[in-house]
């Protein structure tokens, strides 16, 4: 069984909403505890957290609106994109998700990111299910505003 605690904290002008989800019993023991580092095991982590299916190494979150990434001068170029990549959501959606270590609600740089997708038309959605490594990364998971589910 899955348990989601959800906080929604205003900071800046920015209203966010943090959801902290204890994976299921077994998830430890079926992944025996650590990632391994490989592509895969990143992927099967991806579906059993977050029901996401991984589809490439894409980062750029501009793109899931029509937008293109601008090299160097693109607010995809911060920090907290570690471990980017792109997903299909369980409804066929496209959904880019960043997994930085050691981010959370009151990060300096998450407001300019919460601004810069915002006006791109994102959603940033925040989460402690992080695959790539539970317990020390966090999820920013980034969908259009038309996406379903989210």
């Amino acid at each position: 069984m899955t348990t989601t605690t959800t906080t929604t904290t205003q900071k800046d002008h920015h209203t966010m909403t943090i959801t902290s989800t204890a994976p299921r019993a077994d998830y430890f023991t079926h992944f025996n505890g650590k990632p391994d580092g490989s592509k895969g095991d990143h992927a099967r982590r991806a579906l059993a957290l977050l029901g996401l299916r991984l589809t490439s190494d894409g980062s750029c979150p501009r793109k899931l609106a029509g937008l293109p990434h601008v090299d160097i001068t693109c607010w995809c170029a911060s920090r907290l994109n570690d471990h980017g990549r792109r997903y299909r959501d369980a409804d066929g959606n496209a959904v880019v998700v960043w997994e930085p270590y050691d981010a959370d609600a009151d990060a300096h740089d998450l407001a300019p990111i919460l601004t810069a997708a915002g006006a791109d038309g994102l959603r940033v959605h925040v989460t402690s299910a992080s695959p790539w490594y539970p317990g020390r990364t966090v999820a920013l998971i980034f969908t259009t505003a038309t996406t379903t589910g989210n």
